[in-house]
Order: C-alpha cells, then structure tokens, then sequence
C-alpha cells in the first residue's frame, strides 16, 4: 500500500465514512489495539484526521459558529446516545441523547473505558455501523 504523502484528510463525506467504517472494522477485530496503531499500521506516512476520527474531521470542515465559539461537535454525523443515567429528585431518571462522544456512556467512550476484549470488540463493532448513510 503507497501511503507517503496520502492525506486522510482532504476526502469526501462519503469517503470519509468508508474510512470510519473501516476504521471500526478493524478494531473490532483486534480489541486490544487503539485508534493510533491503526493509523501506524495502515497509513504510516499519512496526514491523520483530527482526533484519529474520521467524523471528527468531518465536524472540523463544516464548524459551526456560536458566539465566540466554534462547536465541531454540532456537525458530527453519528447522533451519540449516552445510557448514563442522572437522577433527579428520587424519582425521574434521564437518558442522555446527542451527546457528544467523549461523554461518560456514550458508545465511544465506553470502548475507551473498556478492558474486556470481546465486549469492546462488540461496542467497536456497533460505531463502525453508526454513521448513517445519509447523514444526520
């Protein structure tokens, strides 16, 4: 594979998707690996997407203004669901819903938090098929 010089940064949506699904894919298969050794092993002279994430790069070519601020994580494709639970007054418990993917129970932080091989492989395996083909 010639990778000197590849960028993996300047693709289309569509592209960039293919590459998350891939990404995901692989970790699947080798659950005790991270993000960055995919990137060693299979682009070792690529320029790499923000964060190691291909919707993160994505996120960062459309940001989208708030005040001050720039908010990337606005434009992600994946709508990240967080299974944390708050509980107010005794009595009503909260889901989390588009949140962003470094939050505490979203699908993605939960891999990052995970040690038992064969359930982080089935959480990796569950954000190679989120970004949904369309968009959000």
């Amino acid at each position: 594979m010639r990778t000197h010089g590849l960028t993996l940064t300047n693709m289309s949506r569509k592209e960039l998707r293919e590459e998350h699904i891939k990404l995901w894919t692989w970790l699947s298969k080798n659950p005790d690996k991270e993000k960055s050794q995919y990137f060693i092993l299979m682009y070792p002279h690529a320029t790499v997407p923000i964060n190691e994430c291909f919707c993160c790069e994505l996120s960062e070519k459309n940001p989208m203004k708030i005040g001050y601020s720039v908010m990337t994580c606005e434009n992600c494709p994946i709508t990240w669901v967080s299974n944390q639970k708050e509980i107010v007054n005794k009595l009503k418990i909260y889901y989390f819903q588009d949140v962003p993917c470094w939050t505490i129970g979203s699908a993605y932080k939960n891999w990052c938090l995970l040690h038992n091989k064969k359930i982080r492989a089935k959480v990796a395996r569950k954000i190679a098929g989120m970004w949904p083909e369309d968009g959000k």
